[in-house]
């Protein structure tokens, strides 16, 4: 769209170049402003969030019920991403449905409550018995109770969304800059927005982000192996929460959470036991895929599970505190932020100055 008067003399500095930096860059550049990326914000020896992700866009997926603030935000993500995938490109999407399954009595009463929470806000969603599970995910094991279908629930590569979005940029004439940033106040911009993750506290203290430690595994797929399922198969083992996410070669498998040392960079034994045990008997073929990698990162988290995104003082923007839900909002904090830009104001429940009253927030 046109650029207002004034915008183009307006230069932004994105800090951070993961998925919501990116995001954020683009929506800015697409609006007219001088846009720089300042990438590896923090100088952080650990992989960012975005490189240890499902690229999952759940909705459904992640509600919990009474949170109906986050899954406001999620449904609005989701739609967000109708937009986002007109510029990226469909070829970034590795699964269109999602089908979430129990094992046991309990699994399916928690399935089941969900579901009736998510129905009266108007998911889209159907539940089904432990044939029709199976029947919907190919190869799946004998322990499978039942299940939940949603339909649209998208996921996405998380490598292939952030190449498309460096792409873009560079097709706009953005900048992306490896340099560290200590100092939000030495960056040379009229305006800045901090994506910078869980590098995000030490750049504005007391913002309120801690970080969430995660393990993801890569399996990919074996000569003789059932090929990957073709949707997402978000499980519960025995209470305890498993995703499998198809790639093109094979499949994605998460994830942890816990709060951990961000000193702790590496994976832990328990964690990536735990996933590959459930996730075996989701789909006992799995057996047969070779482990290509295993991964740890560290989201930023906040107290209450909801973004940060609005303004911190007259120069300064929140773009950070997403959590494990960076990917599927990444499109919709493009958007919000370039409104924020354009003279609207935050939704209260983001915005970090009422929420943070104690720090320097």
């Amino acid at each position: 769209m046109p650029a207002k008067e004034g915008v183009l003399r307006v230069h932004v500095a994105v800090v951070g170049g993961g998925v919501i930096g990116l995001s954020c860059a683009l929506a800015l550049s697409e609006s007219g402003r001088r846009v720089t990326v300042f990438d590896d914000a923090t100088g952080d020896p650990m992989p960012p969030a975005s490189s240890v992700a499902g690229g999952m866009l759940a909705a459904v997926g992640e509600a919990r019920t009474g949170e109906d603030a986050l899954w406001s935000l999620l449904r609005r993500g989701a739609d967000a991403w109708d937009r986002q995938l007109r510029r990226l490109g469909s070829e970034v999407v590795t699964a269109d449905d999602t089908v979430l399954v129990g094992t046991d009595t309990a699994d399916i009463e928690h399935l089941g409550t969900v579901a009736d929470w998510v129905a009266e806000r108007s998911g889209t969603l159907e539940v089904v018995g432990a044939a029709a599970a199976r029947r919907l995910v190919p190869g799946a094991g004998p322990r499978i109770r039942g299940g939940v279908v949603v339909k649209g629930e998208r996921a996405v590569d998380n490598s292939l969304v952030i190449d498309a979005l460096r792409r873009c940029l560079e097709e706009a004439a953005v900048p992306i800059v490896r340099r560290r940033v200590d100092d939000l106040g030495a960056v040379d911009a009229d305006r800045v927005v901090l994506a910078a993750g869980c590098g995000s506290e030490a750049l504005w203290p007391g913002l309120g982000i801690h970080p969430v430690k995660g393990e993801v595994l890569r399996l990919s797929r074996g000569r003789y192996a059932l090929p990957p399922p073709t949707c997402v198969v978000r499980a519960l083992v025995n209470g305890r929460p498993v995703y499998l996410v198809p790639r093109a070669d094979g499949v994605v498998v998460g994830a942890t959470s816990y709060d951990g040392d961000a000193g702790d960079p590496q994976p832990q034994v328990g964690g990536v036991v735990d996933l590959l045990t459930d996730a075996m008997t989701v789909l006992p073929g799995l057996r047969e895929y070779r482990l290509a990698g295993i991964q740890a990162g560290f989201r930023p988290g906040t107290a209450d599970g909801l973004p940060l995104i609005g303004a911190l003082d007259d120069r300064v923007v929140a773009a950070t505190g997403h959590g494990r839900n960076g990917f599927a909002l990444a499109a919709l904090t493009g958007e919000l932020i370039r409104e924020l830009f354009d003279g609207a104001e935050a939704a209260p429940e983001l915005d970090p100055r009422r929420r943070y009253q104690g720090g320097t927030a």
